[in-house]
């Protein structure tokens, strides 16, 4: 089964193909890219829902038509030295961010778990007369994981969660 990763394809389901991710890893030294090729087609399918979730309304720029199936390609983006991406690409670490993705999904760790909040109790509270309770919860805690192998390849393509853009130093 070949998967579609054409750039602004109204049926795209990846940024990348499996043998793109082969070669990423290979140079890399990584040897855990393995598996059928159906799997690793799912794997990079299944990473790149993982992305499209997790950073949607976060991409900088807009999409290049109403009628793409993927956030990228896009237009009005520039690379981190300030030169514009072609509005018709997909750039490279978007495309690695999807490899990485799909490597963590192929080797068993669940990019999408529910999530159980832990309740940590940040201040408690106790007197005895008349008698009282009071406890305060942590509501600081990250709701999940970040997974820095994708967050730092995505760095100049996302804002953070308050519209302001992240650009490497």
């Amino acid at each position: 089964m070949a998967i579609d990763v054409t750039a602004g394809s109204a049926t795209a389901v990846a940024y990348g193909s499996a043998a793109e991710a082969a070669t990423y890893f290979t140079a890399r030294g990584i040897s855990t890219w393995t598996g059928t090729e159906g799997d690793k087609e799912e794997a990079l399918i299944r990473g790149c829902d993982y992305l499209e979730r997790l950073y949607a309304g976060r991409w900088v720029g807009v999409k290049t038509s109403s009628t793409q199936a993927l956030a990228w390609p896009r237009a009005y983006v520039n690379d981190l030295d300030g030169y514009p991406i072609a509005s018709d690409a997909i750039p490279t670490a978007i495309k690695r961010a999807n490899f990485e993705a799909a490597l963590l999904i192929l080797t068993g760790t669940d990019l999408e778990p529910v999530l159980t909040r832990g309740n940590a109790i940040k201040r408690k509270k106790v007197k005895a007369g008349p008698a009282e309770v009071e406890t305060e919860y942590d509501g600081g805690a990250p709701t999940r994981s970040t997974v820095t192998s994708i967050d730092g390849l995505l760095t100049g393509f996302i804002t953070n969660s308050n519209g302001i853009d992240l650009l490497r130093a």
